[in-house]
C-alpha cells in the first residue's frame, strides 16, 4: 500500500511540473519583440509631410522623359482622301487588256448628212460623237462583220429625235451582206442626242451632239 500511495504522489508531482512548464512557456518574454509589436505600421520618411522629399524639376524631367520620335511619313493621316476612298488606292495595271470581240464583230458606220458623210469610229461598241444642226435628218447604214443574213437588231432612240417612221423604236433585219440602213432625225432642242442597237446580247450606240447657239465646240466630235 506505501508503494501505491509512493506512485500516487510522483504521479501528482509530475503533472504539476507539466502544468507549472506549460504556463511558463506561455507568458510573453520583456526581452523578446511580441507580435503585437511587429503587426504596428512603420511610418516611413516618405510618410512624413516635409521630411525627405523630393520633385525633379523640368529640366531633370525633360532628360529622364525623353521626348518620342516623330512619325514617318508612312504614318501620317492623309487628310487629303475624299470620303469613301480607301487608304491604300489599289495599282494601276500596267497594261489594260482590251475587251473581247463580240459575235457579231465590232460593227461599222456610215452616216450620210446633207452636207457631208462620215465613218465614225468604233470605240468597243460606241461611235464616235457627231454634230448635227437642230433637226437634222439623216441617212444610217451599219454593217457587222459576223452577222448572218436576216438577224434581228432591235433600234431604239435613247433620249430625243425619230427614226425614218416616226417611232423611237423598231425591229429590223440584216440583209445577205450583214447590214441595214434606217433613217434618224434629230430633236429640235441642244443636247445629245443616242440611237442604240442590240442584238441578242451585243449593244452597239450612235452618239448626236445638237449644239446650242454658240456653243459648236463644247463637244469634241465630228
Amino acid at each position: 500500500m506505501k508503494k501505491g500511495v509512493i506512485y500516487l504522489l510522483a504521479g501528482v508531482l509530475l503533472i504539476g511540473i507539466a502544468v507549472l512548464w506549460h504556463l511558463k512557456r506561455g507568458r510573453p518574454n520583456p526581452s523578446e519583440p511580441s507580435l503585437t509589436a511587429q503587426s504596428e505600421p512603420v511610418s516611413l520618411p516618405e510618410d512624413r509631410p516635409g521630411e525627405n522629399t523630393y520633385a525633379p524639376s523640368p529640366a531633370e524631367f525633360s532628360e529622364e522623359m525623353p521626348e518620342p520620335p516623330p512619325a514617318s511619313d508612312k504614318n501620317k493621316l492623309d487628310i487629303s482622301r475624299k470620303p469613301g476612298e480607301p487608304l491604300n488606292p489599289p495599282p494601276v495595271p500596267a497594261h489594260i487588256p482590251e475587251p473581247a470581240e463580240p459575235p457579231l464583230g465590232w460593227a461599222e458606220a456610215e452616216v450620210s448628212l446633207a452636207s457631208r458623210n462620215l465613218q465614225p469610229r468604233n470605240v468597243y461598241g460606241r461611235f464616235e460623237t457627231i454634230r448635227i444642226a437642230p433637226g437634222e435628218t439623216m441617212q444610217i447604214r451599219l454593217k457587222w462583220p459576223k452577222a448572218d443574213p436576216d438577224t434581228p437588231v432591235a433600234i431604239e432612240v435613247a433620249n430625243a429625235g425619230r427614226l425614218d417612221d416616226g417611232s423611237t423604236s423598231k425591229l429590223i433585219y440584216t440583209d445577205s451582206s450583214g447590214c441595214l440602213d434606217f433613217g434618224y432625225t434629230a430633236s429640235d432642242w441642244p443636247g445629245m442626242c443616242m440611237v442604240v442597237l442590240r442584238s441578242g446580247f451585243q449593244e452597239t450606240s450612235l452618239n448626236f451632239w445638237v449644239p446650242p447657239p454658240g456653243g459648236e465646240d463644247e463637244v469634241p466630235g465630228l
